[in-house]
């Protein structure tokens, strides 16, 4: 049985692809986007958390932690996220669950099992099951195992992909998924390395094999104000609908704070890109650019 580190699965999704899906989030990605809204998904390995609104000051993970990463404070625990070793023991014995493991081992069938339990929604409402992340092809085997078990039911099946990742890891999942969701962040080099710490050539070759496959692509593009959206990203991501007749739509999504919090919980300063959120009227800006460019499909979500 192939396994797989898992952090989340949320079910009823509606912004993942077509209809009322199921959404497994793996563990790793190879990006570190400043704006990252799941930071808890880029370490490929278990990570400590610490919802400091729910402790209950107990402090009984403080005497379990082997470590010593855990001591009571007046205001409740305090960490050395350096040294923990990530056993878990903490998480096992608090009352009000805050703190624990973001990440878990699962089977690639035991997925399949919580996903079975929204079948009925599937069917009636064209949806299915997405694999996102992280990036979910960092686990090519485990999200390969998914994929295969989900298409074994009938379901629809989709993969939410940075891109940069080689595109053997992308081979093994092209069999069993009918719908890919590429974010397209930057259409500039040193940018992308520069805010999303990736390879653009690599994202490209993805992008050209991907393409080549014919499976179809909706590309998601993340709307920073500020950092691309230029009038040469908007014609860039023109460029490559045209080029390539299987993308079917562009997704814009506005930049966020919702996940601000988790960069807290696990240690880590809040991205000061946050305090440059767009408003509506950007987005609306944004969005019209695209249209300009010739691009039909475009919408937010």
């Amino acid at each position: 049985m192939v396994s797989g580190l898992v952090f989340d699965i949320q079910r009823c999704a509606l912004h993942d692809g077509p209809g009322i899906r199921s959404v497994a989030f793996l563990k790793g990605c190879p990006l570190r986007c400043l704006w990252c809204c799941n930071p808890e998904s880029q370490s490929a390995e278990r990570q400590l958390f610490y919802h400091s609104g729910k402790c209950l000051s107990c402090f009984g993970c403080v005497g379990v932690c082997p470590a010593g990463a855990l001591r009571a404070g007046t205001e409740g625990v305090e960490i050395d996220f350096g040294l923990c070793v990530s056993c878990g023991k903490c998480g096992k014995i608090c009352p009000a669950g805050a703190i624990g493991l973001y990440g878990y081992e699962m089977t690639a069938e035991e997925v399949v099992v919580e996903f079975e339990r929204d079948a009925g929604y599937y069917a009636s409402s064209g949806g299915g099951i997405t694999l996102s992340g992280g990036e979910p092809l960092m686990q090519a085997e485990f999200a390969s195992e998914i994929l295969m078990l989900s298409k074994k039911k009938g379901w629809h099946t989709a993969v939410e992909t940075c891109g940069t990742v080689p595109a053997v890891s992308l081979s093994t999942a092209l069999p069993f998924a009918d719908l890919f969701l590429l974010d397209f962040k930057l259409s500039d080099r040193e940018l992308f390395k520069e805010y999303a710490g990736g390879d653009y050539g690599m994202m490209m070759n993805f992008l050209e094999v991907l393409a080549a496959s014919g499976k179809e692509i909706i590309l998601r593009t993340v709307f920073v104000p500020g950092v691309n959206d230029t009038s040469n990203h908007a014609e860039a991501v023109a460029a490559l609908c045209r080029k390539y007749p299987c993308i079917a739509a562009v997704n814009v999504m506005p930049l966020h704070d919702y996940g601000k919090t988790k960069y807290t919980d696990i240690g880590r300063p809040v991205p000061e890109i946050y305090g440059n959120l767009p408003n509506e009227g950007q987005v609306d800006r944004w969005l019209s650019l695209l249209r300009e460019a010739g691009i039909e499909n475009v919408k937010k979500g």
